[in-house]
């Protein structure tokens, strides 16, 4: 199995082993069209690169802005006009540095703090940053934006494993555009860097070092997980059309009592009937059809609404609607039809909530894996062929 890096513009080939060594290239700021930047070191120093030429060290509570000006990377330092580039780099010279990162477009939209080094140049007519940091610190990231802080250890574990197996199976995501993951939770949320070493996460991280988990075949799985299955998992094929055998829709016990476990909404009923009427020509002033409409019972996970011959899948109705989960029933309400729904996510893979209630009794972030993912194992990313 091959796979491809990018290094300071060159092409190189890896087997995966060599890969599993590799800095992670993470576009941050992804759904941001960017007009300048302002790096604001917080911590240890750095060296600003312009193209292939030694710029500057930015030292501690030292800044520099980038900017776009005809197709370059302007710098300035100290109010001080540096130089235009068609690259920059920012590279970290102590594993402890770390950096704030304020991006702007009229003003400023979003403000981060990240580990690593960065790269920096023009795309599409906005400022394009690449992260390249470490496995370990990438990780660590992405809990902070998936999960948050204050969890259980071992809950971590278990998430830090997922997102371990998701990264390195997703590797090639988007190496045509020069990295190979972005920041958003297609890929994984990665809103920052953690930036203490003494909590829960860290600990998870090296607990679970070079650990993934693996299918029948030892092919790394496709790792999904969602907040709360409402009680029921999906199966794969009634999100993506595709099945996988070690993600099996069950009933799950854990989740039903916590806080995104339940969910209700009302629309109106014009509303409701015009879009069935719209979109899949049913004839909604029938009486029968319309009661149908109105009166939807799903006590179990269904793959379509009212019935598979109309042809009207629920996750279509969830998008449309921006409901929860496609785990919902309906019922008529004077001038409404209300939604009373289960769960939050797509449901397939492993339920966030109900693995916090296995870590709470006592479970190991082995025994969670295992029921969310039957049939397969943990094992280290070094052996996998």
């Amino acid at each position: 199995m091959l796979r491809l890096i990018f290094f300071y513009g060159s092409l190189f080939y890896f087997s995966i082993s060599n890969v599993f060594l590799q800095d992670l290239k993470i576009k941050i700021f992804s759904k941001t069209d960017i007009n300048k930047v302002l790096f604001h070191n917080s911590n240890g120093s750095y060296s600003i690169y312009g193209d292939s030429s030694y710029l500057l060290s930015l030292n501690a509570d030292q800044s520099i802005e980038i900017y776009k000006s005809d197709n370059k990377l302007t710098i300035d330092f100290n109010n001080v006009n540096i130089g235009s580039f068609d690259k920059i780099r920012v590279i970290q010279d102590s594993l402890n540095s770390s950096i704030n990162i304020s991006v702007f477009n009229k003003k400023e939209l979003s403000k981060r703090i990240y580990k690593g080094d960065f790269e920096l140049d023009i795309d599409n007519d906005h400022l394009k940053i690449i992260n390249k940091i470490d496995m370990h610190n990438y990780l660590s990231g992405v809990m902070l934006s998936e999960v948050g802080e204050r969890r259980d250890s071992e809950y971590y574990k278990v998430q830090v494993l997922i997102s371990r197996t998701y990264a390195l199976k997703n590797m090639k995501r988007h190496i045509k555009n020069g990295f190979n993951l972005c920041d958003q939770v297609h890929c994984q949320a990665y809103y920052k860097s953690n930036t203490s070493f003494k909590n829960n996460i860290d600990a998870a991280v090296y607990a679970t070092k070079d650990l993934v988990i693996v299918d029948s075949s030892n092919n790394l799985i496709g790792s999904f997980f969602h907040a709360n299955c409402g009680g029921q998992t999906v199966e794969p094929d009634q999100v993506w059309n595709d099945k996988i055998y070690y993600l099996k829709s069950f009933k799950d016990t854990f989740c039903t009592k916590t806080k995104q476990a339940n969910w209700e909404i009302k629309i109106l009923k014009n509303e409701w009937l015009a879009y069935f009427k719209r979109n899949y020509f049913l004839p909604v002033n029938d009486s029968i059809m319309k009661t149908m409409i109105l009166n939807f019972k799903q006590p179990y996970r269904k793959t379509f609404f009212i019935d598979p011959k109309y042809g009207i899948p629920l996750r279509d109705i969830r998008k449309d609607f921006s409901l929860k989960s496609t785990y919902f029933s309906c019922y008529e309400n004077n001038d409404y039809v209300h939604l009373k729904g289960r769960g939050f996510g797509h449901g397939v893979g492993l339920c966030q909530e109900g693995a916090i209630e296995m870590v709470k009794n006592n479970y190991k972030y082995s025994e969670v894996i295992r029921y969310y993912y039957p049939g397969t194992t943990i094992i280290n990313r070094q052996k996998i062929d």
